[in-house]
Order: C-alpha cells, then sequence, then structure tokens
C-alpha cells in the first residue's frame, strides 16, 4: 500500500470487543472510524469500523485515487457516530448532501 490517506475517530472511546451473537435490531451500533488506503495503481479501499467490533469495506477504482480518498473521509465526518444500519438513509445524505 502506498500509504493512509486519513484516519478519523471518535476521540476518548475504543472499540468494544466483539459481539459474542449476532446484533440485535435494539442494540445500539454506531461508526467509529473510516480510513482510506491509497494504493499505487489508483485502487482505494475503505475501511469502516464500529464499537460493536463489526468492520465493513469497500473499494473505488478512480483516475485520481486520492482526490477519491479525500472525498471518502469528508463522508467520515457525516458517517461516524452515526448507526451503520440505515444504509439507503446515509446513501441518500451523502448522494444528495455531500459535495463529493
Amino acid at each position: 500500500m502506498a500509504g493512509t490517506a486519513g484516519i478519523y475517530g471518535l476521540k476518548g472511546t475504543t472499540p468494544a470487543k466483539p459481539a459474542d451473537g449476532p446484533i440485535s435490531p435494539n442494540d445500539k451500533i454506531k461508526v467509529t472510524k473510516l480510513e482510506t488506503f491509497v494504493l499505487k495503481n489508483s485502487w482505494v479501499f475503505v475501511k469502516i469500523s464500529t464499537d460493536a467490533g463489526i468492520t465493513g469495506w469497500g473499494e473505488m477504482l478512480k483516475d485520481y485515487a486520492k482526490a477519491c480518498a479525500a472525498g471518502a473521509m469528508e463522508v467520515g465526518y457525516y458517517l461516524i457516530g452515526e448507526d451503520p444500519r440505515p444504509v439507503v438513509k446515509h446513501w441518500q445524505a451523502i448522494h444528495r448532501g455531500a459535495f463529493y
């Protein structure tokens, strides 16, 4: 990997231990960190972590990898502290409300 473009997280918090079982709809869960990884071949990987120990990965392939990584980090300002489960709600908010 060429390097990490940035790491954002909640200050003073540590991720909870991985859950012993599935997360129920009534359990509170929130996004705690968003990281981007830019590779030399223009790939960008995005890692989203939660306080329940659940991690999600995404990928971006663009000609301007560093710009894509910066855009992903801007989305981090919206996602950190949010419940990750309402995916469509978050997609709509990011798509319609974010610059990138």
